[in-house]
């Protein structure tokens, strides 16, 4: 977008697009930033993954639903 182009349609059209773009952008790479943490430490944690899925599902299936929507 240039400061010469007339058409406020596209103006407005390209700036909900970039707006758009940041919002994927950050969404991608939160997810990154959170695969990569995992993989590094993934050595450390593998010991109690087995652990952390018991905690998991058990919190899932027995806590009160007012809770599971927070």
């Amino acid at each position: 977008m240039n400061a010469n182009e007339g058409s406020n349609d596209v103006r407005l059209a390209a700036t909900r697009s970039l707006y758009n773009a940041f919002g994927f952008a950050q969404a991608n790479f939160s997810n990154d930033m959170e695969l990569s943490i995992a993989s590094t430490y993934y050595d450390k944690l593998a010991p109690y993954i087995q652990d952390i899925f018991n905690i998991t599902t058990k919190s899932v299936k027995e806590d009160e639903e007012s809770v599971a929507y927070v």
